[in-house]
């Protein structure tokens, strides 16, 4: 329980470092396609003011790339371990 609560708060602030630093550079950071802010602006309400949907996609495609390059560290640490503990019962037997 301690490591999922630990990967949350991970993810919390990496997405909102992230965010920070993109909305301050936004030339070193990835462009995406246009259909990206038409669906991110089709899930928000019809009043939101342009500010407002600015926020809220670079918080979003924030998460979603911390997430996924999170979820792939994770993966591969695995991998490597699991390479590794193979290894070293190989050399055992």
């Amino acid at each position: 329980m301690r490591k999922v609560s630990l990967f949350l708060v991970w993810i919390v602030c990496a997405t909102l470092l992230y965010a920070f630093f993109w909305s301050r550079n936004l030339d070193y950071f990835p462009e995406f396609p246009e259909w990206v802010g038409r669906l991110i602006r089709e899930m928000l309400p019809v009043d939101t003011v342009v500010e407002d949907i600015t926020v809220y996609y670079l918080l979003i495609l924030s998460f979603l790339i911390v997430l996924v390059i999170s979820l792939l560290v994770v993966a591969w640490f695995k991998l490597v371990k699991s390479n590794s503990s193979m290894k070293k019962s190989s050399k055992n037997n």
